[in-house]
């Protein structure tokens, strides 16, 4: 049985942190699209695959895992 006390203040961290992590990643993405552009320009196919790839990642997190993990979260305190 996973222990739910420890997912509900993971859950009350995340609430927390999750300002300054979206901030964090909006810097991020914003060099992640330099580098893709840099690796377009420099016909360069792995660097340019890995920074769309990482980019894409940082994205996915924004747009679902987050919310998920709120969630999560939310129900843990009912």
């Amino acid at each position: 049985m996973p222990d739910l006390e420890a997912a509900a203040t993971m859950a009350r961290l995340l609430e927390q942190e999750l300002p300054g992590m979206l901030a964090d990643h909006a810097e991020i993405v914003g060099l992640l699209k330099g580098l893709v552009y840099g690796a377009a320009a420099e016909e360069d196919p792995d660097a340019f695959s890995f920074s769309v790839a990482l980019k894409d990642h940082a994205l996915f997190e924004e747009a679902v895992l987050y919310p998920a993990a709120r969630l999560v979260g939310r129900s843990l305190k009912k």
